[in-house]
């Protein structure tokens, strides 16, 4: 079976996009059905010390399944 490359952008047209081919995939596989489910997310977190910023995090993460 071919690889689905996970998203690399967030835009609603090309989370579908790939959203579509992954059905698409497992139907050609044989499946009778197929439901995909994508998601991404953005975080930033700042960590404060003594009133004044000690750390700023930024991190991102995408996911796909198939059942």
């Amino acid at each position: 079976m071919p690889d689905v490359a996970p998203p690399r952008t967030t835009s609603l047209d090309d989370l579908l996009e790939h959203a579509h081919r992954a059905i698409e995939l497992a139907q050609a596989a044989g499946a009778d059905d197929a439901v995909a489910a994508l998601s991404a997310d953005r975080g930033l977190e700042f960590r404060w010390r003594d009133g004044r910023i000690e750390n700023v995090t930024e991190n991102a993460s995408r996911g796909m399944g198939i059942s």
